[in-house]
Parts: C-alpha cells; structure tokens; sequence
C-alpha cells in the first residue's frame, strides 16, 4: 500500500517536547502509557534527555510512595476496606519503583 507522509506543525512540535519533558502522575496505568511511551521517543530523538525523564519519573514515584504510607498510617484500623485499598495501590507503587530501577540498568547499557 501507499504510504502517506504526514508532517507535524510547528505548534506540534512544541506540544511534543513539552510532554516529553512532563513527569507523569504516578500510577500503574500511566506508566505502561505514558512514561514508556515517552522513554521510547526519548531514546530516538534525544537520547541524552532519557535518564532525566527516568529519573523524574522514579522521583514521582518515590513521592508517591511518601503520600500513600502517609495516608495509609492516618485510615483507622477499623476501616479495612479502605486500608486494603491504600495498602494495595502502596504495593503496586512500590514494585513500580523497583521496576524503574531495573529499567535504569537496561537502559544505561544500551
């Protein structure tokens, strides 16, 4: 099939690099998402810019962590629902932040 060269305005490309240059709100969907999404343009256009937007984005996640265990320690015991809830998204934050360190050994050697 034909291929249809599309080319990106100027406006878009500014849009582009500010998203690239965003950290994205921690949580698990919007890591598989965006923070991928944005590692791999990254890694094509500006390769040097890679470990900053890891690193940015491991910081969030870190803060993140900070917040829930924060949260977590106020929901009182009687509320189980609620501190299940908070103890497993405290879960899925923290395996997201040794993923981002595993990734970072990856990377650096490619």
């Amino acid at each position: 099939p034909r291929r249809q060269v599309l080319h990106i305005p100027t406006l878009g490309r500014r849009r582009f690099r500010e998203w690239l240059a965003a950290t994205a709100v921690s949580g698990v969907r919007t890591i598989r998402m965006e923070v991928l999404t944005r590692l791999y343009f990254a890694s094509l256009l500006y390769p040097r810019r890679v470990a900053s937007i890891h690193d940015a984005q491991a910081r969030e996640v870190s803060q993140g962590i900070r917040r829930l265990k924060i949260l977590l320690a106020q929901v009182p015991p009687s509320q189980i629902y609620n501190r299940m809830s908070l103890d497993l998204r405290l879960k899925q934050m923290e395996l997201l932040s040794r993923w981002l360190r595993e990734i970072q050994d990856e990377m650096a050697t490619r």
